[in-house]
């Protein structure tokens, strides 16, 4: 039985197809025909004002008048910049925009006809969803969870906590304090009491037949789009690879009682029909008095007439004109309304209108929630914090490091005598997120495209060297220095790797490049076995990057599959890389391109791993909040070393280093603790 779901199995739930066969011409849905907005860019999010529709795409907001002429929304102006808005908001004349691996942007719009960006805020993971209750902002980060954010002053947003979820997608607040999330892989919808938004705690979950993602609450109900492939109870099935009668047919709306919150029921569910495509997967409900606009990619737009609850029927649908590549209709991303008039934001084809007599123009009240609570600053057991705000990333230099510390730029610290730090220098910027030193450089992944090289000096004083601007979209995230400090890796966040040849820092040169699956964290190691590099690519598996080789060469050959959370880091004979099962982890030779599985005494092996270069390995899961620590004498067999390792659900950890064998852990917005 489905949870939540009171004397109904899967296979018993109801369900109602908008494709209606027979002579029963009556019952037919209106097929309703969209009109392209001329000259509009690719949106993928879209929002309104009384007077004015905001929409954003690959990497420009748009402003369009609709005062005038609703039906023919005029473009007033447009800001360069804002890269890949995947959903948005308005809210006291702000626009909040979530931007997947570029976090989000906040612009200020009070002022239409000049909209200025205030803010591009570095989200803990891919933002992709968003909600709003008055000062608390719901930013849903796909695989990590839901972050809260204090959002009184837009200039300067502050994380509060972080929801940890399976798979968010979107969000939505409703009614005293609370937020309903749609899940993605899991298929799910996640009811949530964030009363206390430090603490946010979960109230039910409730399994959908299809991959979750947009859901929306008006008063007891709440309405849950699902999408891609059927799925039947707890376990689901492998995404990738269902049962051929289940693929392609979970796309649809769930409709659900909620009125206890902890004990939602599921009343019903609308079919819509088979999409096997896999290339846009987002799917949004908007309600309409007792209309349902569910916005479907590929498979179109569907007007659900849900008057009725329990039998809920689909009267209008939607396709968008063929794409040019002439295989699959054009994705319906997002929706706004006027009266009678719904616009769609249609990712690669610009903006729609398309007349539809139940669609009206409902502002959005506004939420008067005062957020009073700052996230704690406290170190675990056994740690001390060091006085610095925020720390991505650290790189040791000398006796003492240099922080990678976003918006705040880099900052060099000095190690005290009480077993802290403090701040020495710092050095402001357009962001930092990640620094690495070879002798004396320092590499630093600056936010907007572009790796810069430093000759470090006395005090951690630094002179630009050199400049790499990267090919792919506008930013850098992840710096790995190997083979000896010759060779230097740079990742964004998404599916582009970059190699340069830095052994002239003052003449990098690009000598390896490729493209595939998103890199979703930092998952290459620190450093190469014997000129060999372990490359992650989730879903594709790992390939082996020979350094011997000028250019480097591609190996691959052999059968590695990592957790897309997880990471791999060189021991010393093998490199170590976690996949999904559990205490299970996976040694990898480079010499003998072979794979072997080591397990550890019970605890699971999760998170992203560093080696302290003699027996020690430990794991930050940001996903968790952990920080494993473990004893690999013998690679094979991992001792979980408990004294050294920590739970800590307020925390979100990256990658540890190690000094003098202790270890110094970055807590992105809590700041940095070192181990005593």
């Amino acid at each position: 039985m489905l949870p939540g779901q009171a004397g109904q199995g899967p296979g018993e739930l109801q369900t109602f197809s908008p494709c209606v066969s027979g002579d029963d011409r009556a019952a037919w849905p209106r097929v309703l025909e969209p009109q392209a907005v001329a000259g509009a860019s690719p949106a993928t999010a879209i929002c309104r004002s009384a007077t004015h529709l905001f929409t954003c795409g690959r990497d420009v907001l748009s402003v369009y008048d609709i005062a005038s002429e609703p039906a023919r929304p005029r473009l007033l102006c447009q800001l360069r910049g804002i890269n890949f808005g995947r959903q948005m908001l308005l809210h006291r004349q702000v626009l909040f925009i979530t931007a997947r691996y570029y976090g989000l942007y906040i612009v200020d719009v009070s002022d239409p006809l000049q909209p200025v960006l205030v803010k591009n805020y570095t989200t803990l993971e891919l933002a992709t969803g968003i909600a709003v209750d008055g000062d608390l902002l719901y930013v849903s980060l796909r695989t990590y969870g839901v972050q809260l954010i204090d959002i009184s002053d837009p200039a300067n947003p502050r994380h509060l906590s972080l929801f940890r979820s399976r798979e968010s997608q979107s969000c939505c607040a409703f009614g005293d304090r609370l937020l309903a999330v749609g899940d993605w892989y899991y298929g799910s919808v996640a009811l949530v009491d964030t009363a206390d938004p430090l603490t946010p705690r979960l109230l039910s979950e409730t399994l959908l037949r299809g991959y979750g993602d947009g859901v929306a609450v008006v008063g007891q109900t709440c309405y849950a789009s699902t999408g891609h492939h059927r799925l039947g109870s707890d376990p689901r099935e492998e995404w990738l690879r269902p049962p051929e009668d289940d693929r392609g047919w979970g796309h649809g709306l769930e409709i659900l009682d909620i009125s206890d919150p902890r004990q939602p029921v599921v009343l019903s569910r609308v079919q819509f029909p088979r999409c096997t495509t896999l290339r846009d997967d987002y799917w949004t409900p908007y309600v309409i008095g007792d209309t349902v606009f569910a916005a479907d990619t590929h498979n179109g737009l569907f007007v659900v007439d849900v008057a009725d609850k329990r039998q809920p029927r689909c009267v209008a649908q939607l396709l968008l004109p063929t794409l040019p590549t002439g295989d699959i209709p054009g994705c319906v991303s997002a929706l706004a309304f006027a009266d009678g008039l719904v616009y769609i934001a249609a990712n690669e084809q610009g903006l729609y209108t398309v007349a539809i007599p139940e669609a009206r123009y409902v502002p959005t009240p506004e939420r008067h929630r005062v957020v009073s609570v700052s996230a704690p600053r406290v170190a675990p057991a056994g740690f001390v914090a060091a006085d610095i705000d925020k720390a991505f990333r650290v790189a040791l230099s000398g006796d003492g490091a240099f922080v990678a510390a976003d918006d705040q730029g880099i900052a060099y610290i000095e190690f005290t005598a009480d077993g802290g730090a403090k701040v020495a220098r710092r050095f402001p910027g357009p962001g930092c997120y990640d620094v690495a030193v070879h002798g004396d450089l320092l590499y630093a992944a600056e936010r907007y495209n572009c790796c810069r090289i430093y000759r470090i000096g006395a005090g951690g004083a630094l002179t630009p060297v050199a400049a790499i601007t990267t090919d792919f979209p506008r930013i850098v995230k992840c710096l790995h220095v190997v083979a000896n400090g010759r060779l230097l890796f740079m990742s964004g966040g998404h599916g582009c790797l970059d190699v340069y040849d830095v052994s002239e820092p003052t003449s990098p040169r690009r000598v390896h490049t490729t493209a595939g699956p998103l890199f979703y964290s930092d998952s290459l190691p620190n450093r190469d076995l014997n000129g060999m590099m372990l490359i992650d690519r989730y879903w594709l598996g790992a390939s082996l990057l020979d350094l011997n080789q000028e250019p480097p060469e591609v190996r691959r050959g052999f059968e590695l599959f990592l957790y897309q959370l997880g990471g791999a880091e060189a021991l010393k004979q093998h490199f170590i890389a976690v996949g999904k099962q559990d205490c299970e982890y996976q040694l990898f030779d480079p010499v003998t391109l072979t794979v072997s599985t080591g397990r550890s005494d019970g605890m699971a092996v999760t998170g992203i791993p560093t080696f302290d270069g003699d027996h020690t390995v430990v794991f930050a899961d940001r996903k968790s909040g952990e920080v494993k620590t473990f004893d690999v004498s013998d690679e094979a067999h991992a001792r979980f070393i408990p004294e050294r390792s920590f739970a800590a659900p307020l925390f979100n950890p990256e990658r540890v280093v190690f000094r003098h064998g202790k270890m110094i852990i970055p807590l992105r917005d809590q700041g940095l603790v070192i181990e005593q």
